[in-house]
């Protein structure tokens, strides 16, 4: 009696620890239900259901184990990812750093030069490159904020007065007001109709009552006499089919032409002439001086300082173009080319150093 009463009460402790056990199973405490459990089993080793919540928890443990694993993998692989992320966001700012030191330093070389060409620019072209820099500006309509202050800094590097300034910029606005009206009216988009337009028009180069009366005398003269002198263009090309066309043409829109095959002959024909414009190939291989020689050469003799000077040719390197516009020339047109935009270049041309010698000798 008192042995059946003892194994009574054991399997009543048993019972008691594996209703802790199931509790500590379902709160996620697996270290303290094993060591229950163990409990349990050195009570009663060979109680099944000590054996079953053993099992259970020995497979609880194995998947903890594994979710451990995995948790532990997805945090190497996240502070991997993380420190890739910092060494690429390193990298670029990096890059970035470099990248903006470079643009700073050449910066600073290309301002460098510029101050360079500028000290040992003459006054007169100083007057040129400003005036370049008013066409560009006024090819569009009227200067923005941002493109004015541009022209007030150019204005002091290059020593252009405000007097020079109003002089100049009259000038490139009215040029540039005509040149868009004659698009507007070669194109056919003028019409009876086209009060509109041209009032849109005005507005967009700011031009005044009294401006556009004069411009519209100028224009109307233009249209009826297109082919009103127009001046002296000196050609040089080593093309002779190409030559006599392009003399030819400029004669047919009322210019004189003094044709050439070489330098050396145009050379000769300069020391005591002066056209009103200069027109030069770049590949002269007949000559002893090619096209940039020739024009170093050229702007050596003082009579023809202020005689524009264009480059055409067939070449289309970037380099080789650049070489042409740091030279000074005040174009540079390639081949091939449409006859209208050459003539039409050449007469903005002589109208624009016309109006600088005027600002230069006031």
């Amino acid at each position: 009696m008192s042995i059946q009463f003892h194994h009574s009460e054991t399997h009543l402790q048993v019972a008691h620890i594996l209703k802790q056990v199931d509790g500590l199973i379902r709160n996620g405490d697996i270290e303290h239900a094993l060591k229950e459990v163990t409990l349990a089993k050195g009570i009663e080793p060979r109680n099944m259901y000590v054996q079953a919540y053993e099992e259970r928890i020995k497979l609880l443990q194995q998947e903890q184990e594994r979710n451990h694993q995995q948790q532990e993998a997805r945090r190497i692989a996240d502070e991997a990812a993380e420190q890739k992320r910092r060494a690429e966001e390193a990298r670029r700012e990096e890059e970035m750093r470099l990248r903006s030191h470079e643009e700073r330093a050449r910066k600073a070389r290309e301002q460098e030069k510029r101050m360079s060409q500028l000290s040992s620019m003459t006054h007169q072209d100083a007057l040129a490159v400003y005036n370049k820099a008013l066409f560009v500006v006024w090819a569009d309509g009227a200067a923005t904020v941002e493109e004015e202050d541009t022209l007030k800094q150019f204005r002091v590097e290059l020593k252009v007065s405000g007097e020079e300034h109003s002089v100049l910029e009259a000038a490139a606005k009215r040029e540039c007001y005509i040149a868009s009206f004659k698009q507007l009216w070669s194109s056919g988009s003028l019409s009876a109709d086209s009060a509109t337009t041209l009032s849109s028009l005005r507005r967009k180069f700011r031009i005044s009552a009294d401006e556009l009366e004069v411009i519209e005398s100028e224009l109307l003269n233009d249209l009826r006499s297109p082919n009103k002198p127009a001046g002296n263009v000196l050609i040089i090309d080593d093309d002779k089919e190409l030559l006599r066309c392009l003399a030819l043409v400029f004669e047919e829109h009322g210019f004189s032409a003094n044709a050439y095959l070489t330098s050396d002959e145009a050379y000769q024909f300069l020391r005591n002439n002066r056209p009103d414009i200069i027109i030069s190939d770049i590949n002269l291989e007949t000559s002893t001086m090619g096209g940039f020689a020739f024009y170093e050469k050229v702007r050596q003799l003082d009579h023809l300082n202020d005689i524009p000077f264009i480059f055409l040719s067939g070449l289309h390197d970037d380099a080789i173009i650049q070489t042409g516009k740091e030279l000074g020339a005040d174009d540079y047109i390639t081949k091939p080319f449409d006859e209208d935009s050459l003539v039409a270049a050449v007469k903005g041309k002589l109208r624009r150093y016309a109006r600088l010698r005027l600002v230069s000798r006031n």
